[in-house]
């Protein structure tokens, strides 16, 4: 089973793409909870 390099490398940019936004805005949320206290 042979697997394309650009359908791997595709397939990253569509997972961080997809992935990073909730990371981050999570880390926001956090961030933000940690000053009000």
């Amino acid at each position: 089973m042979e697997i394309d390099f650009a359908t791997i490398v595709i397939s990253l940019i569509a997972i961080a793409f997809f992935v990073v936004p909730i990371t981050y805005d999570q880390m926001k949320k956090k961030k933000d909870h940690d000053e009000q206290n």
